[in-house]
């Protein structure tokens, strides 16, 4: 072996062994520092739950309510069902509050601005659903994030069903309005006060998923203040409302086309003959269809409701229209 060759290959040799040695070192290092991190927010949670209790209000001065920022992040609108007037929809809940309990300087804990906490183990405010349509709705149990100044995040997904208002005169070229109420169900003004999370007052729509029969053409929000004859204490609920518009182009075909084309065949009964059989069968055929429309349009309209559709009227004003 030549020189020139032998030393090649000792060079080649001494720089593997470097990068194996620098290797080793940065792994050493990183799971030292990984170590220093899992023991950071073990010591951070064992300082901020040792002595926390979640049943108490976190209110730092007596004079002074807990702020609750409140925002209904929409992700899919479910159905609308018409007949039991109740809208079913997909939403994040996101809020925000402050807890002075759970404050803490961030040098002495590894420089962590931000730790994951279960929510059972803090306090949370009892946020309800005013209009649920049922007795409770469906949450997911989500981590919060408490930040290191003491605010709290919490957003879980939640399908709610709430109940609508409907006014189906239009139908099918019809816009329901929609509201969404959520509040403390048993503090007070005094001790919860609400705020919005969004910096204006319409709803964040950038998860929406879009739906094929209903357009949200409007959201807002505001924060209504009531008070009870039992109580002086004012109590607030925030209220977001959702304007639909429903897209007419399967109805039109559906109900539309069928009601302008019987309208069309009444005229011909007068040009027959009155002791025909063609005139008595083309009253049945009449009937029959304006009969099963009307049928058809039932399985939409919510029970006892005092304003019946345009086309629901215009179908029975052709009933009683044909001549015997």
């Amino acid at each position: 072996m030549s020189p020139i060759f032998r030393r090649h290959v000792e060079m080649i040799v001494l720089y593997v062994y470097l990068c194996i040695a620098n290797w080793g070192h940065a792994a050493m290092s990183s799971s030292t520092n990984n170590v220093n991190l899992v023991n950071a927010q073990t010591n951070l949670l064992r300082s901020l739950l040792e002595s926390y209790d979640k049943r108490a209000v976190p209110l730092e001065n007596s004079s002074e309510p807990v702020i609750l920022s409140v925002g209904i992040r929409p992700i899919n609108l479910v159905q609308l069902h018409e007949k039991q007037e109740i809208l079913d929809t997909g939403v994040y809940i996101q809020q925000m509050w402050s807890d002075f309990r759970l404050r803490w300087d961030p040098p002495r804990f590894e420089g962590l601005h931000a730790i994951h906490i279960p929510v059972d183990l803090l306090w949370m405010p009892d946020l309800s659903l005013y209009n649920n349509a049922e007795v409770d709705f469906e949450s997911m149990n989500t981590l919060a994030i408490v930040f290191f100044h003491g605010a709290v995040y919490y957003s879980p997904r939640a399908r709610i069903r709430t109940m609508c208002d409907i006014n189906m005169y239009k139908f099918p070229f019809d816009t329901q309005t929609c509201h969404i109420k959520l509040g403390s169900w048993t503090y007070d003004g005094n001790r919860i006060k609400l705020s919005h999370f969004q910096v204006n007052t319409t709803l964040d729509m950038s998860d929406f998923t879009l739906n094929k029969e209903w357009d949200v053409v409007e959201t807002s929000t505001k924060i209504n203040t009531k008070y009870y004859s039992c109580c002086p204490e004012p109590y607030e609920h925030m209220q977001c409302t959702l304007v639909l518009k429903r897209n007419p182009t399967y109805y039109r075909h559906m109900f539309l086309l069928p009601a302008v084309l019987l309208a069309l065949i009444v005229p011909f009964q007068f040009v027959l003959p009155p002791n025909s059989k063609e005139r008595l069968t083309l009253g049945a055929l009449l009937l029959v269809g304006i009969l099963l429309l009307i049928v058809m349009l039932q399985d939409f309209l919510p029970e006892a409701h005092p304003n019946l559709p345009a086309l629901d009227i215009f179908e029975d004003a052709q009933e009683n229209g044909l001549p015997g």
